[in-house]
């Protein structure tokens, strides 16, 4: 709980941080742990929405994470 929340003030205080993709795929990573997986889906489509220019690595995290979320 304390990542998630850790993970969501930060990509609040800085979206357009070079690490902005990262933290906002690790705040979904949390999401899940937590068992949120709705919000964790939705954060997992908001790294693709928000960041389209976003690493390969980060594209393919995310398409890692959203099947193991059943997204």
């Amino acid at each position: 709980n304390d990542s998630a929340k850790t993970f969501l003030d930060a990509h609040k205080r800085f979206p357009q941080a070079d690490k902005g993709p990262e933290t906002l795929l690790k705040l979904g990573m949390s999401l899940a742990a937590l068992k949120n997986r709705d919000t964790a889906c939705a954060t997992y489509r908001e790294v693709l929405v928000s960041y389209p220019g976003s690493s390969k690595a980060i594209r393919t995290k995310v398409a890692h994470e959203q099947k193991l979320s059943s997204c």
